[in-house]
């Protein structure tokens, strides 16, 4: 490559020698660098005529407009691409499956959701939940019913807000239901101890405070003062989330009651004497038909079922 880029510099190289020599310099920036010192060393070996100062400027000129290989993550594109990647990492990062975030938004049928701490937000037909920022604090604002399996963590309560009623935790399973049909906020402990306070901002210098163990509820009735504390006696206060359900001589009455609030359907019966009739069964995530079938079978009743409603008919509880 010497002899030839002597002859270049001498202009007696050929067409196809200055073509292979622009070819090796633009191929690396090493050939550059190597083309720039072989002109300085060519034309310092020359003598010097008139008018050969301007060769030196030549050089320069070389120097500044020789192609430079850059490598490609100093290329300007790709750190525009670098940037615009990092930046979508970072959104996906900070605000995780945003599409199917839930927060905020009434769900049409009994929902587990897993918040940022890994607790467990079960939310029944018509809840909605929505979250402060968990850094700080572990807090929820509820409307609806829903069921809670807080991940424990002693040095930051788990903190539940409804309109009425707040519940602080550290690790615990309850069900809050405050659904505003109802008149009436209710607090029921599957593990661990919950303490349920009424709103100071709704019931100023009166709020009460109570602390409850498993076993137990508390019930805030709008329109009452205190808060009531009792033993959970029905056996069916989870089965809207597991689907297993449990009836001991209970009256139709009841066991339409419970059947509303896990299947979202209304029980009614043309003779109203029929809702004394007495029911033992136990259901294990069965399907509204079959239950429906089951009962229907158990009294020889008949019924029609509509969209939201199941109307009985009988003459008596055989």
């Amino acid at each position: 490559m010497e002899e030839v880029l002597s002859k270049y510099f001498s202009g007696e190289a050929s067409d196809e020698e200055i073509k292979s020599v622009h070819e090796w310099r633009s191929a690396t920036e090493n050939n550059s660098k190597e083309f720039l010192e072989f002109k300085k060393i060519w034309l310092t070996s020359q003598p010097l005529e008139e008018g050969n100062p301007a060769m030196l400027n030549s050089i320069l000129a070389d120097e500044e407009s020789a192609p430079k290989i850059i490598p490609i993550w100093n290329q300007k594109i790709f750190r525009i691409a670098a940037t615009v990647i990092v930046a979508l990492g970072l959104v996906f990062a900070l605000y995780p499956k945003k599409a199917n975030n839930p927060y905020g938004q009434v769900v049409a049928t009994v929902t587990p959701f897993e918040l940022p701490d890994g607790t467990i937000a079960t939310l029944q037909r018509g809840a909605s939940i929505s979250i402060g920022d968990f850094k700080d604090k572990r807090e929820v604002f509820l409307t609806g019913k829903a069921f809670f399996e807080v991940e424990r963590n002693e040095n930051k309560p788990f903190i539940v807000n409804t309109t009425n009623v707040l519940v602080e935790v550290l690790g615990t399973s309850f069900v809050v239901d405050a659904r505003e049909e109802r008149n009436a906020v209710e607090v029921m402990v599957s593990s661990g101890s919950v303490a349920m306070a009424q709103n100071p901002e709704v019931f100023g210098r009166r709020a009460m405070k109570i602390n409850l163990e498993k076993g137990e509820m508390g019930i805030i009735q709008l329109g009452e003062r205190g808060i009531k504390k009792r033993k959970i006696t029905d056996d069916n206060f989870l089965s809207w989330k597991t689907g297993v359900i449990t009836f001991k001589s209970t009256s139709l009455n009841e066991v339409s009651k419970t059947m509303s609030e896990v299947y979202g359907v209304t029980f009614d019966y043309e003779n109203q004497m029929l809702k004394n009739c007495v029911l033992t069964a136990k259901f294990n995530e069965k399907t509204i038909d079959e239950v429906v079938d089951i009962i229907a079978e158990t009294f020889n009743f008949t019924y029609v079922k509509t969209a939201d409603k199941i109307l009985f008919t009988g003459n008596s509880c055989k």
